[in-house]
């Protein structure tokens, strides 16, 4: 396959991605035909114009390759879910109300309670009657 180019040679190179004289053509071509004031420019300019075009595309591709590549393994995700709340435990007491009846805590009145592992911690909580 014969090609107008007597030689194609790399330009740029970013990660392992590469940029060749030809395809640096084809993104000028691109560029002028989005934008035809871009042919008043100095042939060098929009020649640097394209390179970064190329390079930026690159760039956002490889990223938007990486950061969609991120998985998580499911089944790694819930045994680490199930683990945290297996070894956590929450409870509550204390009189709600509306009456004192047989508690001998005043109405309003709630411990909450949190225990994981070998630790627990408590706390009062004093709501009183207009809850």
């Amino acid at each position: 396959m014969k090609t107008a180019y007597s030689e194609i040679f790399i330009v740029a190179k970013v990660n392992e991605e590469i940029i060749t004289n030809l395809d640096l053509d084809f993104e000028k071509k691109y560029l002028v035909s989005l934008n035809p004031n871009l042919n008043k420019l100095d042939k060098n300019r929009i020649t640097e114009y394209a390179k970064d075009s190329l390079i930026n595309e690159r760039i956002k591709k490889i990223e938007i390759n990486r950061v969609t590549k991120i998985s998580i393994n499911e089944t790694l995700l819930s045994k680490v879910v199930t683990d945290i709340y297996s070894s956590i435990g929450i409870s509550t007491t204390g009189n709600a109300g509306p009456s004192k009846g047989d508690s001998d805590a005043e109405v309003g009145t709630v411990w909450i309670a949190i225990a994981k592992n070998d630790r627990v911690y408590s706390e009062k909580f004093i709501f009183g009657k207009n809850r």
